[in-house]
Protein backbone atom coordinates (compact mmCIF):
# COMPACT_ATOMS: atom_id res chain seq x y z
CA UNK A 1 0.00 0.00 0.00
CA UNK A 2 1.10 3.89 -0.83
CA UNK A 3 1.26 5.43 2.54
CA UNK A 4 3.52 7.69 4.71
CA UNK A 5 5.10 6.43 7.40
CA UNK A 6 6.57 10.25 9.20
CA UNK A 7 10.39 9.82 10.53
CA UNK A 8 12.14 12.89 12.29
CA UNK A 9 15.14 13.25 12.55
CA UNK A 10 15.67 14.30 15.97
CA UNK A 11 13.23 11.35 16.91
CA UNK A 12 11.80 7.85 16.78
CA UNK A 13 9.18 6.95 13.77
CA UNK A 14 5.78 8.37 14.53
CA UNK A 15 3.27 5.93 12.61
CA UNK A 16 -0.44 6.36 11.64
CA UNK A 17 -2.25 4.83 13.95
CA UNK A 18 -4.55 2.54 11.52
CA UNK A 19 -4.61 1.48 8.14
CA UNK A 20 -7.19 1.75 5.75
CA UNK A 21 -9.14 -1.41 4.44
CA UNK A 22 -11.55 -1.92 1.71
CA UNK A 23 -14.15 -4.04 2.86
CA UNK A 24 -17.87 -5.15 1.52
CA UNK A 25 -20.55 -7.77 2.65
CA UNK A 26 -23.04 -8.25 0.63
CA UNK A 27 -25.04 -11.10 1.19
CA UNK A 28 -26.33 -11.65 -2.54
CA UNK A 29 -30.04 -12.32 -3.31
CA UNK A 30 -29.71 -14.40 -6.23
CA UNK A 31 -27.22 -16.15 -8.40
CA UNK A 32 -27.46 -13.52 -10.93
CA UNK A 33 -26.78 -10.85 -8.25
CA UNK A 34 -24.14 -13.10 -7.21
CA UNK A 35 -22.50 -12.75 -10.57
CA UNK A 36 -22.61 -9.12 -10.81
CA UNK A 37 -21.14 -8.48 -7.41
CA UNK A 38 -18.22 -10.79 -8.27
CA UNK A 39 -17.44 -8.31 -11.36
CA UNK A 40 -18.06 -5.50 -10.18
CA UNK A 41 -15.85 -6.40 -7.21
CA UNK A 42 -13.44 -6.56 -9.82
CA UNK A 43 -13.58 -3.11 -10.98
CA UNK A 44 -14.14 -1.70 -7.65
CA UNK A 45 -10.63 -3.66 -6.68
CA UNK A 46 -8.50 -1.52 -9.30
CA UNK A 47 -10.25 1.72 -8.50
CA UNK A 48 -9.48 1.40 -4.95
CA UNK A 49 -5.76 0.65 -5.29
CA UNK A 50 -5.75 3.81 -7.34
CA UNK A 51 -7.56 6.02 -4.99
CA UNK A 52 -6.67 4.48 -1.73
CA UNK A 53 -2.92 6.29 -1.93
CA UNK A 54 -4.43 9.43 -2.28
CA UNK A 55 -6.91 8.82 0.48
CA UNK A 56 -4.31 7.22 2.97
CA UNK A 57 -1.91 10.30 2.16
CA UNK A 58 -4.60 12.52 3.11
CA UNK A 59 -5.39 11.01 6.62
CA UNK A 60 -1.79 10.68 7.32
CA UNK A 61 -0.90 14.35 6.99
CA UNK A 62 -3.97 15.56 8.61
CA UNK A 63 -2.89 13.54 11.63
CA UNK A 64 0.35 16.29 11.65
CA UNK A 65 -1.69 19.41 9.70
CA UNK A 66 -3.06 20.94 13.05
CA UNK A 67 -0.49 23.59 13.54
CA UNK A 68 -1.16 26.16 16.27
CA UNK A 69 -1.19 29.96 15.18
CA UNK A 70 2.04 31.39 13.61
CA UNK A 71 3.53 27.28 13.16
CA UNK A 72 3.75 25.07 10.29
CA UNK A 73 2.01 21.93 8.73
CA UNK A 74 3.61 19.29 6.55
CA UNK A 75 4.26 20.33 2.86
CA UNK A 76 3.60 18.08 0.26
CA UNK A 77 5.58 17.79 -3.14
CA UNK A 78 5.08 15.99 -6.10
CA UNK A 79 8.13 15.61 -8.45
CA UNK A 80 8.14 14.59 -12.04
CA UNK A 81 10.88 14.68 -14.50
CA UNK A 82 11.39 15.88 -18.30
CA UNK A 83 7.83 17.42 -19.66
CA UNK A 84 7.83 17.55 -23.63
CA UNK A 85 5.94 19.26 -25.87
CA UNK A 86 6.92 18.49 -29.34
CA UNK A 87 7.28 16.31 -31.75
CA UNK A 88 4.79 13.01 -31.31
CA UNK A 89 2.90 15.16 -28.12
CA UNK A 90 2.10 17.56 -31.00
CA UNK A 91 0.28 14.90 -32.90
CA UNK A 92 -1.47 13.34 -29.95
CA UNK A 93 -2.98 16.55 -28.83
CA UNK A 94 -3.83 17.90 -32.58
CA UNK A 95 -5.63 13.96 -32.55
CA UNK A 96 -7.16 13.44 -29.03
CA UNK A 97 -7.32 17.19 -28.16
CA UNK A 98 -5.28 19.49 -25.18
CA UNK A 99 -6.30 17.43 -22.06
CA UNK A 100 -4.87 14.41 -23.92
CA UNK A 101 -1.22 14.89 -22.19
CA UNK A 102 -2.59 14.83 -18.40
CA UNK A 103 -5.58 13.11 -18.89
CA UNK A 104 -4.64 9.75 -16.71
CA UNK A 105 -2.15 11.39 -14.30
CA UNK A 106 -3.74 14.30 -13.75
CA UNK A 107 -5.87 13.58 -10.36
CA UNK A 108 -2.52 11.79 -9.14
CA UNK A 109 -0.26 14.77 -9.87
CA UNK A 110 -2.42 17.62 -8.40
CA UNK A 111 -2.85 15.96 -5.02
CA UNK A 112 0.03 18.05 -3.26
CA UNK A 113 0.81 21.57 -2.44
CA UNK A 114 3.99 21.81 -4.92
CA UNK A 115 4.31 19.98 -8.15
CA UNK A 116 7.25 20.64 -9.81
CA UNK A 117 9.06 19.20 -13.04
CA UNK A 118 11.39 19.85 -15.91
CA UNK A 119 10.21 21.45 -19.15
CA UNK A 120 11.94 20.65 -22.25
CA UNK A 121 10.70 22.81 -24.57
CA UNK A 122 10.52 26.06 -25.62
CA UNK A 123 7.44 27.57 -25.79
CA UNK A 124 7.80 30.34 -28.27
CA UNK A 125 7.28 31.23 -31.74
CA UNK A 126 10.38 32.16 -32.77
CA UNK A 127 12.57 30.54 -35.21
CA UNK A 128 15.44 27.89 -33.67
CA UNK A 129 19.04 29.33 -33.29
CA UNK A 130 20.46 26.18 -32.53
CA UNK A 131 22.19 23.12 -34.53
CA UNK A 132 21.55 20.55 -32.14
CA UNK A 133 20.30 17.34 -33.83
CA UNK A 134 16.97 17.60 -31.02
CA UNK A 135 15.46 21.36 -30.51
CA UNK A 136 11.90 21.32 -29.13
CA UNK A 137 9.71 24.25 -29.60
CA UNK A 138 5.98 24.53 -29.15
CA UNK A 139 3.56 27.04 -29.11
CA UNK A 140 3.35 29.34 -25.79
CA UNK A 141 -0.36 28.00 -25.63
CA UNK A 142 0.66 24.66 -24.34
CA UNK A 143 1.33 26.75 -20.90
CA UNK A 144 -2.30 26.45 -20.64
CA UNK A 145 -2.65 22.55 -20.07
CA UNK A 146 0.45 22.50 -17.30
CA UNK A 147 -1.66 24.52 -14.41
CA UNK A 148 -4.97 22.01 -14.14
CA UNK A 149 -2.53 19.26 -14.22
CA UNK A 150 -1.46 20.92 -11.20
CA UNK A 151 2.25 21.72 -11.83
CA UNK A 152 3.32 24.59 -9.87
CA UNK A 153 7.01 24.97 -10.62
CA UNK A 154 8.60 24.26 -13.53
CA UNK A 155 12.91 24.23 -14.23
CA UNK A 156 14.25 25.79 -17.25
CA UNK A 157 17.76 25.33 -16.18
CA UNK A 158 18.42 22.54 -19.28
CA UNK A 159 20.04 21.79 -22.66
CA UNK A 160 16.54 23.19 -24.36
CA UNK A 161 15.43 26.09 -22.91
CA UNK A 162 17.61 28.06 -25.11
CA UNK A 163 16.97 26.05 -28.41
CA UNK A 164 15.01 29.74 -29.45
CA UNK A 165 17.66 31.69 -28.11
CA UNK A 166 17.56 34.15 -25.13
CA UNK A 167 14.53 35.59 -26.85
CA UNK A 168 12.95 32.15 -26.80
CA UNK A 169 13.24 31.83 -23.22
CA UNK A 170 11.55 34.89 -22.48
CA UNK A 171 8.67 33.92 -24.03
CA UNK A 172 8.99 30.70 -22.53
CA UNK A 173 8.71 32.91 -19.35
CA UNK A 174 6.13 35.13 -19.75
CA UNK A 175 3.83 31.92 -20.99
CA UNK A 176 4.16 30.27 -17.64
CA UNK A 177 4.26 33.32 -15.15
CA UNK A 178 0.95 34.55 -16.58
CA UNK A 179 -0.62 30.99 -15.94
CA UNK A 180 0.61 31.34 -12.38
CA UNK A 181 3.51 29.16 -11.92
CA UNK A 182 6.87 29.94 -10.42
CA UNK A 183 10.03 29.21 -12.97
CA UNK A 184 13.32 28.00 -11.15
CA UNK A 185 17.25 28.11 -12.83
CA UNK A 186 16.36 31.35 -14.97
CA UNK A 187 18.11 34.46 -14.16
CA UNK A 188 20.64 37.21 -14.81
CA UNK A 189 24.42 36.72 -13.43
CA UNK A 190 23.27 36.85 -10.24
CA UNK A 191 20.94 35.04 -8.43
CA UNK A 192 18.21 32.52 -9.57
CA UNK A 193 16.87 31.48 -6.65
CA UNK A 194 13.16 31.21 -6.53
CA UNK A 195 11.12 31.35 -3.23
CA UNK A 196 7.87 29.87 -2.35
CA UNK A 197 5.61 29.34 0.80
CA UNK A 198 3.18 27.09 1.62
CA UNK A 199 1.86 25.25 5.09
CA UNK A 200 4.26 28.66 6.68
CA UNK A 201 7.34 26.91 5.17
CA UNK A 202 9.48 28.81 3.18
CA UNK A 203 10.56 26.97 0.56
CA UNK A 204 13.88 27.75 -2.17
CA UNK A 205 14.04 26.32 -5.85
CA UNK A 206 17.18 26.02 -7.49
CA UNK A 207 17.77 24.48 -10.61
CA UNK A 208 21.36 24.07 -12.59
CA UNK A 209 22.36 22.81 -15.92
CA UNK A 210 25.56 21.13 -16.01
CA UNK A 211 25.35 21.61 -20.21
CA UNK A 212 27.50 24.22 -21.97
CA UNK A 213 25.80 26.85 -23.30
CA UNK A 214 24.97 26.25 -27.28
CA UNK A 215 24.23 29.63 -27.71
CA UNK A 216 26.40 33.20 -27.08
CA UNK A 217 24.78 35.58 -24.99
CA UNK A 218 26.05 38.46 -23.52
CA UNK A 219 22.50 40.11 -22.06
CA UNK A 220 23.53 38.54 -19.02
CA UNK A 221 20.25 37.11 -18.71
CA UNK A 222 20.09 32.91 -19.17
CA UNK A 223 19.72 29.89 -17.56
CA UNK A 224 21.84 28.72 -14.62
CA UNK A 225 24.63 26.65 -15.44
CA UNK A 226 26.78 24.16 -12.89
CA UNK A 227 29.62 24.75 -11.23
CA UNK A 228 31.07 23.77 -8.42
CA UNK A 229 31.29 27.37 -7.04
CA UNK A 230 27.87 28.49 -8.31
CA UNK A 231 26.38 25.59 -7.00
CA UNK A 232 28.03 26.35 -3.55
CA UNK A 233 27.32 29.98 -3.61
CA UNK A 234 23.14 29.67 -4.44
CA UNK A 235 22.78 26.94 -2.29
CA UNK A 236 24.50 28.31 0.36
CA UNK A 237 22.23 31.50 -0.17
CA UNK A 238 18.66 29.57 -0.30
CA UNK A 239 19.89 27.71 2.97
CA UNK A 240 19.92 31.41 4.94
CA UNK A 241 16.70 32.34 3.54
CA UNK A 242 14.70 29.40 3.62
CA UNK A 243 13.37 26.57 5.68
CA UNK A 244 13.51 23.58 3.26
CA UNK A 245 15.55 23.71 -0.12
CA UNK A 246 15.17 21.80 -3.05
CA UNK A 247 17.40 21.66 -5.86
CA UNK A 248 17.22 20.21 -9.69
CA UNK A 249 19.86 19.61 -11.90
CA UNK A 250 19.96 18.79 -15.40
CA UNK A 251 23.36 16.77 -15.90
CA UNK A 252 23.93 12.59 -16.34
CA UNK A 253 24.29 10.62 -19.47
CA UNK A 254 21.75 9.70 -21.93
CA UNK A 255 20.02 6.44 -21.88
CA UNK A 256 22.42 5.15 -18.57
CA UNK A 257 20.54 3.81 -15.20
CA UNK A 258 24.14 5.25 -13.39
CA UNK A 259 24.98 8.09 -11.93
CA UNK A 260 28.15 9.67 -13.28
CA UNK A 261 30.94 10.77 -11.06
CA UNK A 262 29.51 14.40 -11.80
CA UNK A 263 26.32 13.68 -10.75
CA UNK A 264 27.75 12.56 -7.83
CA UNK A 265 30.30 15.15 -7.18
CA UNK A 266 27.31 17.87 -7.65
CA UNK A 267 25.34 16.14 -5.37
CA UNK A 268 27.39 16.75 -2.47
CA UNK A 269 28.19 20.19 -3.65
CA UNK A 270 24.98 21.11 -2.97
CA UNK A 271 23.83 18.71 0.21
CA UNK A 272 26.94 20.18 1.89
CA UNK A 273 25.64 24.13 1.16
CA UNK A 274 22.32 22.69 2.77
CA UNK A 275 19.89 21.09 0.10
CA UNK A 276 17.23 18.96 1.38
CA UNK A 277 15.95 17.28 -1.46
CA UNK A 278 17.48 17.04 -5.38
CA UNK A 279 15.96 16.01 -8.11
CA UNK A 280 17.90 14.97 -11.79
CA UNK A 281 16.70 14.64 -14.81
CA UNK A 282 18.28 13.97 -18.54
CA UNK A 283 19.15 10.66 -19.00
CA UNK A 284 15.80 9.92 -20.20
CA UNK A 285 15.91 6.87 -17.98
CA UNK A 286 15.16 6.47 -14.30
CA UNK A 287 18.42 5.94 -11.92
CA UNK A 288 18.21 5.38 -8.29
CA UNK A 289 18.04 7.23 -4.74
CA UNK A 290 20.85 8.33 -2.39
CA UNK A 291 21.00 9.14 1.38
CA UNK A 292 23.47 11.99 1.79
CA UNK A 293 24.21 12.55 5.37
CA UNK A 294 25.77 15.99 6.34
CA UNK A 295 26.14 18.09 9.27
CA UNK A 296 23.25 19.10 11.14
CA UNK A 297 20.72 17.76 7.77
CA UNK A 298 20.21 14.87 5.67
CA UNK A 299 20.14 14.92 1.94
CA UNK A 300 17.68 12.98 -0.15
CA UNK A 301 18.59 12.76 -4.12
CA UNK A 302 17.06 11.50 -6.44
CA UNK A 303 19.31 11.45 -9.46
CA UNK A 304 17.35 11.12 -12.49
CA UNK A 305 13.55 10.93 -13.02
CA UNK A 306 13.18 9.99 -15.81
CA UNK A 307 10.56 11.13 -18.32
CA UNK A 308 6.97 11.93 -17.80
CA UNK A 309 5.21 13.67 -20.92
CA UNK A 310 7.70 12.50 -23.59
CA UNK A 311 7.26 10.58 -26.66
CA UNK A 312 10.33 7.71 -26.04
CA UNK A 313 10.19 4.54 -27.84
CA UNK A 314 12.35 2.37 -25.58
CA UNK A 315 11.04 0.45 -23.10
CA UNK A 316 13.24 1.93 -20.01
CA UNK A 317 12.02 5.36 -21.43
CA UNK A 318 8.32 4.47 -20.90
CA UNK A 319 8.94 3.90 -17.04
CA UNK A 320 8.41 6.70 -15.00
CA UNK A 321 7.11 8.12 -11.39
CA UNK A 322 5.92 10.45 -9.35
CA UNK A 323 8.07 10.95 -6.26
CA UNK A 324 5.76 12.35 -3.69
CA UNK A 325 7.65 13.66 -0.76
CA UNK A 326 6.44 15.71 2.82
CA UNK A 327 8.21 17.84 4.84
CA UNK A 328 8.39 20.69 7.54
CA UNK A 329 11.02 23.02 9.00
CA UNK A 330 12.98 20.36 10.12
CA UNK A 331 13.62 18.75 7.14
CA UNK A 332 12.22 15.77 5.47
CA UNK A 333 9.51 13.81 6.63
CA UNK A 334 8.63 11.09 3.84
CA UNK A 335 9.28 10.27 0.48
CA UNK A 336 7.49 7.35 -1.55
CA UNK A 337 7.27 6.74 -5.34
CA UNK A 338 4.51 5.92 -7.31
CA UNK A 339 5.36 4.31 -10.43
CA UNK A 340 4.49 5.52 -13.67
CA UNK A 341 4.22 4.14 -17.03
CA UNK A 342 4.62 6.28 -20.41
CA UNK A 343 1.71 4.91 -23.04
CA UNK A 344 1.34 6.75 -25.98
CA UNK A 345 3.83 9.09 -24.97
CA UNK A 346 1.13 10.58 -22.17
CA UNK A 347 2.19 8.92 -18.44
CA UNK A 348 -0.35 6.78 -16.70
CA UNK A 349 -0.34 4.93 -13.06
CA UNK A 350 1.42 1.92 -13.50
CA UNK A 351 -0.45 -0.94 -12.25
CA UNK A 352 -0.11 -5.03 -11.53
CA UNK A 353 3.27 -6.08 -13.41
CA UNK A 354 4.53 -3.02 -14.87
CA UNK A 355 4.15 -1.46 -11.30
CA UNK A 356 6.32 -4.16 -9.69
CA UNK A 357 8.78 -4.17 -12.59
CA UNK A 358 9.63 -0.01 -11.76
CA UNK A 359 9.68 -0.42 -7.97
CA UNK A 360 11.91 -3.81 -8.69
CA UNK A 361 14.43 -1.87 -10.56
CA UNK A 362 14.31 1.00 -8.77
CA UNK A 363 14.75 -1.09 -5.44
CA UNK A 364 18.04 -2.70 -7.50
CA UNK A 365 19.37 0.45 -8.44
CA UNK A 366 18.70 2.40 -4.98
CA UNK A 367 20.52 -0.59 -3.08
CA UNK A 368 23.69 0.26 -5.24
CA UNK A 369 23.72 3.78 -3.80
CA UNK A 370 23.33 2.21 -0.16
CA UNK A 371 19.56 3.64 -0.07
CA UNK A 372 16.56 1.63 0.93
CA UNK A 373 13.66 1.00 -1.20
CA UNK A 374 10.43 -0.81 0.77
CA UNK A 375 7.04 -0.85 -0.26
CA UNK A 376 7.52 1.65 -2.13
CA UNK A 377 8.42 3.91 0.49
CA UNK A 378 11.89 5.64 0.53
CA UNK A 379 14.04 4.44 3.76
CA UNK A 380 15.47 8.21 5.12
CA UNK A 381 17.36 6.45 7.54
CA UNK A 382 20.82 8.27 6.83
CA UNK A 383 24.46 6.17 6.00
CA UNK A 384 26.34 6.10 9.44
CA UNK A 385 29.36 7.84 8.19
CA UNK A 386 29.75 11.31 6.38
CA UNK A 387 30.06 10.92 2.54
CA UNK A 388 33.25 11.44 0.94
CA UNK A 389 33.43 13.61 -2.18
CA UNK A 390 34.14 11.66 -5.89
CA UNK A 391 36.73 12.64 -8.34
CA UNK A 392 35.32 13.31 -11.97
Amino acid sequence: MFHFTFTRREGPANRHPAAIQCSRDVRPLSTFRETYRRRRKHRVSGYCSRLLPTLWISLALFSHSQPANGQSRPVTLNAVGDILFARGIERKIAAYGEDYPFRSIAPLLRNADVVIGNLETALSDRTFVTNQQYRFRASPERARLLRPAGLTTLNLANNHSLDCGPLGLRDTMLALTKEGIKICGVGSKGSAIEYGKSGGVKTAFLAFSDFPPVVPDDSGFSIQYATDAAVDREVHEARRSADFVVVSFHWGQEQSSIPTPRQKRLARIAASAGADLILGHHPHVLQGFEILRTVGRNTLVAYSLGNFLFDGHKEAEKHSLILRCAFDRTGLLAAEILPVRIEHSAPRAATGPERSTILSRLTALSKQLGCGIEEARVTLRPPSKLFQMPVD
